[in-house]
């Protein structure tokens, strides 16, 4: 990032450091001249903890933005079932109805 009105500086903000073990995470802060020479400060650490909290904190977040989805159903289509002949009446308008 340049500073304004100054050609020959930039400023170097979480500018991150290799470093042999990939556990460890450096970060310098400073200036960096055009000349190509730099005045900064180091800082870092494995942040273990710190990055734990921060996956935690990101995978919840996740969960509830996702929208809730149904798993798929596994159930086979059954074929309908029959339909049952309708039961013959047992009585029709041309019996004779004979009263007692």
């Amino acid at each position: 990032m340049r500073i304004p009105l100054n050609k020959t500086l930039t400023a170097r903000v979480f500018e991150r450091v290799k470093t042999v073990d990939p556990q460890y995470h450096v970060y310098d802060f400073g200036v960096e001249h055009a000349t190509g020479g730099i005045d900064s400060i180091a800082a870092g650490g494995s942040f273990h903890s710190a990055k734990r909290a921060y996956d935690s904190w990101t995978s919840k977040c996740q969960e509830e933005a996702a929208p809730a989805v149904e798993a798929p159903s596994t159930k086979v289509a059954q074929p309908a079932p029959a339909k049952a002949k309708a039961a013959e009446a047992e009585f029709s308008d041309d019996d004779e109805v004979i009263d007692d």
